[in-house]
């Protein structure tokens, strides 16, 4: 059987070529190794003329299955690929879009369009975790079935006892060398040591998603032992946790203990980037992360104002933020803000703290955007229907408010932050219209970066923005 495994393009993003994608590269690997099917990933990030390079590669080579990963600003990106595939091949989707739009426990107009967008498009949606639905699907030629989905079925569901059972994703199956993300000029891959976030921020997706959810983790030995991998067979000396937050799991320490012996075993010493939850952060665990190698960590901050926190149902406070820069600055870790704005309640006020306590806690970079409630989002699903597009969420203990206009996310991927002066809001509350928030946004991260020497990341200019045929090696493995 071919099969032909897609990444779609991203071009809302700064820089596509920063860090793979491991979620394809994972099911293509278990693909290869598990069941020696004929299976190629076709990478069209950075390739600004995909939809050419897409038809190039089906006028000169036929599958029998082409399956495509999605987030949702990707999505409207799929949908034009959609349209070259020839009758007769199975169309097949899976991501993160596709977990967060079937992750709802009740249903409501939007709802119900996103998944019939989804089921009329596609012959078979892989919802969550699906190294077991892969291999269920064709080994039982499942291809009728309209979903398969891990979220709801426990024998499709990866364990912390079976998470472990599968294959590393083999970065030589996309060109690996065209990327290029550096920490602190060290080049650097990504790499994930756990799946699934416990918390319910209320602008995150896949909140009632059991495979986003629900804390999966793999054993210390089999993430140092990947790492010794990517070392020495690529030579990586950086690495990327795509963890939501490593301080989640309660093996992170001896996981930081594990990869500092590694070092000084082989005389080596790496660079490490991670996110971590600013209320569960200890000063023994900066302590171990500055000893293992990370220079950088980055925190979802979020908000400068405690209401705005409690809006959001973070579950930390300004306080637990600030006790991150200062353990971070006492262990010589460069902290990365991550900040946000347009959520219930938001002020112009309110964005404007952000400025200024970013600025008073002296953090090493930050990040701004403006929020959209994505589908499987307690703001997107217990949003309710007010007149035309607009929809509202109430925070219940504190009664402010969040309006949103409904997004057609088939279409449109321009609601994605990344590249400055392309902030488009969405959404508005009682007190701030959604053009005050673009520039009010603007203003807090042009000052705040004026004002702590924070240069703004421009991307790198020798990604490869057009396809030709003679570049096939290079975006088709």
């Amino acid at each position: 059987m071919k099969i032909l495994l897609v990444i779609p393009p991203s071009p809302f993003l700064i820089d596509e070529k920063s860090l793979p994608h491991l979620g394809i590269l994972s099911i293509a690997t278990l693909l290869k190794t598990k069941k020696n099917h004929s299976v190629n990933v076709l990478d069209l990030s950075g390739i600004e003329n995909y939809t050419d390079a897409f038809s190039y590669i089906l006028e000169n080579n036929t599958f029998d299955i082409i399956g495509f990963t999605s987030s949702t600003p990707q999505y409207p990106h799929v949908n034009q690929l959609l349209k070259l595939i020839p009758a007769g091949v199975k169309k097949i989707i899976g991501g993160p879009h596709i977990t967060s739009c079937f992750s709802p426990k009740h249903t409501n107009s939007r709802i119900e369009k996103n998944i019939s967008d989804i089921t009329t498009k596609f012959d078979t949606a892989f919802v969550g975790d699906s190294e077991i639905s892969i291999l269920k699907y064709i080994d039982e030629e499942l291809f009728n079935e309209r979903v398969l989905n891990a979220d709801t079925d426990s024998k499709l569901f990866l364990t912390n006892n079976t998470i472990n059972d599968y294959p590393w994703a083999d970065r030589t199956l996309i060109d690996i060398d065209s990327y290029h993300f550096y920490i602190d000029g060290s080049l650097c891959t990504s790499i994930i040591s756990q799946l699934g976030c416990p918390f319910n921020c209320s602008f995150c997706c896949g909140r009632s998603s059991n495979s986003l959810r629900k804390i999966r983790t793999k054993s210390v030995d089999n993430v140092v032992r990947e790492i010794e991998h990517l070392y020495k067979t690529f030579g990586f000396q950086a690495f990327m946790f795509y963890d939501d937050e490593l301080n989640v799991s309660k093996s992170v320490n001896v996981l930081l203990k594990e990869l500092i012996d590694f070092q000084k075993k082989f005389n080596v010493k790496f660079k490490f980037r991670g996110f971590v939850k600013s209320e569960l952060f200890t000063d023994e665990q900066a302590y171990l992360m500055k000893q293992c190698g990370f220079n950088w960590l980055l925190s979802g901050f979020e908000a400068a104002s405690d209401r705005i926190l409690v809006n959001i149902n973070k579950k930390s406070t300004k306080k637990d933020n600030e006790n991150v820069v200062k353990l971070c600055k006492k262990n010589g870790i460069k902290i990365k803000a991550l900040m946000s704005c347009g959520h219930p309640g938001e002020t112009k006020e309110s964005v404007l703290d952000i400025k200024s306590w970013v600025i008073d806690n002296k953090v090493d970079d930050l990040d701004v955007t403006i929020i959209t409630p994505y589908p499987g989002s307690p703001y997107y699903d217990l949003s309710t229907h007010v007149e035309g597009d607009t929809w509202k969420y109430t925070v219940s203990s504190t009664g402010d408010s969040l309006y949103s206009e409904n997004i057609n996310y088939s279409d449109i991927s321009n609601f994605y932050k990344g590249i400055q002066g392309s902030y488009k809001s969405y959404v508005h509350t009682d007190h701030i219209t959604a053009e005050d928030l673009v520039k009010y946004r603007d203003i807090v991260e042009y000052d705040s970066k004026a004002a702590l020497n924070i240069s703004y990341n421009v991307g790198n200019p020798t990604v490869k923005l057009q396809f030709t045929p003679d570049e096939i090696h290079s975006i088709l493995k």
